[in-house]
């Protein structure tokens, strides 16, 4: 059981610091959003995106630290989806928001 709780406690530290990083991004985004305008950030440099890859990336996060498919029902998802599954779905989301930003930040 000591070992458990020390994984645990691992888990929530690992999700804060990815949260962080979902979250690394505010301050210059509302930087811009500020300086150039909401229409701008939007259209012109992909603020939605960028929204939608925090989301994501805190999404994840919290999947990661709750387990909640395998909190709520324990063995259903061992062979199928497992947890790195859904985590690597997350991020395979997470990764087409940045192939999206890149392409409208290049095409610009």
């Amino acid at each position: 059981m000591d070992c458990y709780v020390s994984i645990m406690s691992l888990c929530v530290h690992i999700s804060g610091v990815f949260i962080g990083l979902g979250l690394s991004g505010v301050i210059p985004a509302m930087h811009y959003v500020i300086t150039n305008g909401f229409y701008d950030a939007i259209y012109e440099a992909a603020l939605g995106w960028l929204s939608l890859m925090a989301i994501l990336y805190i999404i994840g996060a919290v999947i990661y630290a709750a387990r909640i498919p395998e909190r709520i029902w324990p063995g259903r998802f061992d062979i199928w989806v497992p947890m790195p599954y859904i985590c690597r779905m997350i991020v395979e989301q997470f990764s087409s928001c940045l192939y999206k930003i890149k392409n409208v930040l290049v095409t610009r």
